[in-house]
Order: structure tokens, then C-alpha cells, then sequence
């Protein structure tokens, strides 16, 4: 707890944030262990001492994960399929799950998703996985619904999500389904497809930019 409490941690925190819920940390050695587990995170994940802190409340678990064989090596891995190191530096630092949780099936499923529902090629959906990481942090589920909203609802397709992949990151309740609608209604655009060609017209892509644009009003 010394150890803890020296990385600015009040004793509360240690024992309610750390302790109750990984209680394993008390076995795990302070320099073998510990340190190594606190300095991946200083400075292969580039934390100062604020978020080194409030990493360790949100997510105890890495202090009992080998800083060599498997913290390191998930970074890698990310940086490996084309993120930029910043990219999964910040990914990693928001979901912390993808530290202690198996990392690359989740990578795989992701990818498979792309490639599969989505019908994009191996190349374009780590294309879309670069631009976008955050699709890591959401389940397969999650991104389907979107998916067919955009295909069903809104006539799009894989077009768009190269071009705004950003979309499968939005709430389908909260943004991408009331600022469609908004798009549709209030604005007087129609979707539909045009002279024979499948996939949206223009003035459905312009609904869709409209519906799932980050800068939108609410």
C-alpha cells in the first residue's frame, strides 16, 4: 500500500478502488511487479501522474499484468495494424479493458465485421480501423445495428462508412436516429435511388452527413 499511496493515491482509494476489487495486488512484488506495470503505462502509454492515478482506480487489474509479455505486447499489436501510436495510446487509455481482456479476438471480430456485414475489403476495413479506433471499444451488436439502419433506413452502404466511418460510433437513439429524422423532415430530403443506380442519391448522402455529422446540432 506504501508503494500506492507514494503514486499519490489517498489511502481510501487504494483500499476501495484497488484492494476490494483486485485484492491479488497485495501478492504482486513492488519491483517486480508493480513498477514495471506503473511505468508501461507512464511511458509506453505516455500518462503523467493525474491519469497514471485515475487509470489505476478505473482499471486495478493491469497491476497484475507483466509489463513485458502482456501490457506491451497489446500496444504493439494495435500499432502493428496501422494506428498510430498516439491513436492507440489514447484507445487504450479510455478502454482499459482492451489491457486486461483478450485483445486480439476483439481485434479480429472487429475486422470480421467489416469485412463480413460490411462488405469492405481486408485492406479498406483496416482502413476504416485507422481512421476510427474506436470501434474497438463497441460490441459487434452494437456496430450491426447501425450497419443495417444505415442500409435499411437510410439506403447507404459501405461507401459511407469508408467515407464516415465515425458513424458506427454514434448512439442510434441519441444522434444518429432523431438527427435523420430531423434531416428527412424538417429539411425536406428525400432518399431514394436515382436513374437505376443502387445505394443513395445525393440528397440521401446528404441526410446521412447531416444525421451523423459530429459537429451537427443536437
Amino acid at each position: 500500500m506504501a508503494y500506492l499511496q507514494s503514486l499519490g493515491l489517498r489511502p481510501r482509494d487504494v483500499l476501495a478502488s484497488i484492494i476490494r476489487r483486485h485484492p491479488e495486488v497485495l501478492l504482486q512484488d513492488v519491483q517486480c511487479g508493480l513498477e514495471p506495470a506503473v511505468e508501461f503505462l507512464r511511458l509506453h502509454l505516455g500518462l503523467d501522474a493525474r491519469n497514471v492515478r485515475d487509470f489505476l482506480c478505473r482499471c486495478p487489474e493491469v497491476l497484475t499484468r507483466d509489463a513485458a509479455s502482456d501490457l506491451a505486447p497489446r500496444l504493439e499489436l494495435l500499432c502493428g495494424v496501422g494506428l498510430e501510436v498516439g491513436a492507440a495510446r489514447k484507445l487504450l487509455f479510455h478502454d482499459a479493458s482492451l489491457l486486461t481482456g483478450d485483445l486480439e479476438p476483439t481485434l479480429q471480430l472487429r475486422l470480421h465485421f467489416l469485412t463480413s456485414d460490411c462488405d469492405l475489403s481486408p485492406d479498406q476495413a483496416l482502413q476504416v480501423l485507422r481512421s476510427c479506433p474506436d470501434l474497438m471499444s463497441f460490441k459487434v451488436a452494437n456496430l450491426r445495428r447501425k450497419w443495417c439502419f444505415l442500409k435499411e433506413r437510410m439506403s447507404g452502404g459501405n461507401e459511407q462508412v469508408l467515407e464516415y466511418p465515425q458513424f458506427l460510433t454514434k448512439n442510434l437513439l441519441l444522434q444518429i436516429g432523431p438527427r435523420f429524422a430531423y434531416a428527412t423532415e424538417r429539411l425536406g430530403l428525400h432518399l431514394s435511388s436515382g436513374s437505376g443506380r443502387s445505394g443513395p442519391c445525393a440528397e440521401g448522402t446528404h441526410a446521412l452527413q447531416a444525421a451523423s455529422s459530429h459537429d451537427s446540432a443536437s
